[in-house]
């Protein structure tokens, strides 16, 4: 989406111009937040960004890219929301977060006067959609536990071991195996994702690991 050039909105002359795009506003809020170094008072993770980055340019921009910002209603964006739902198979956590990274785009727009505002100018504050998920997690006693590791190959088997001796999420696993551990001190130092920027100063803390305890723990 061209990130890295920062130029001056057309837009930003005067008053309000009802031809910007959704497109437009994408293009402006990719710049001006998801770029490296970012203008943003709170800068989001490398992990984070990306994140955004396809969801703009796998759903929204495919979808309402063309669309003249101000023209579209809330509802045909439920109508939508509910359309990824069936036809995808997506949950409703990840139909929430492309929500808002819509609504993202839109509070952009109006923080920069691209677009009016006001509500009416921004539709995703009257789209509704479920946050909760479905999804049940399986629980596995040590012995099943073990079981399952010694079927798996690298580095499948030490994410695993990893994430079920410490109760790591799997960005923080990954993070853990890119970083720099100190092995006489059993000490690895926990990142969200392998990015040289985590998440937040508890998402690159030195996280206290005993291998052999897990491993006993495990075999029980």
């Amino acid at each position: 989406m061209g990130r890295s050039r920062k130029t001056a909105s057309p837009y930003q002359s005067g008053g309000f111009r009802g031809c910007i795009t959704f497109a437009d506003l994408a293009q402006h809020y990719a710049e001006h937040e998801l770029s490296e170094p970012t203008e943003s008072i709170h800068p989001k993770a490398h992990t984070t960004i990306k994140g955004y980055e396809r969801i703009l340019r796998n759903r929204l921009l495919p979808r309402w890219g063309n669309r003249v910002a101000l023209s579209i209603e809330p509802l045909e964006v439920e109508a939508w929301l509910k359309t990824l739902k069936g036809k995808r198979e997506l949950a409703n956590p990840t139909l929430d977060k492309t929500r808002r990274v819509m609504s993202l785009v839109y509070r952009h727009g109006q923080r920069y006067g691209l677009i009016p505002r006001n509500q009416e100018s921004n539709p995703m504050r009257f789209v509704r959609c479920k946050t909760t998920s479905g999804y049940e997690a399986m629980i596995l006693s040590p012995e099943q536990v073990y079981a399952i590791l010694l079927k798996l190959k690298e580095p499948e088997r030490t994410l695993t071991l990893l994430a079920a001796g410490t109760g790591l999420r799997i960005s923080e696993c990954l993070g853990s195996l890119c970083s720099a551990g100190n092995r006489r001190r059993n000490i690895t130092r926990m990142a969200t994702g392998c990015s040289p920027r985590s998440g937040s100063r508890a998402g690159s803390r030195a996280l206290p690991i005993c291998w052999w305890k897990i491993i006993s723990g495990l075999r029980r």
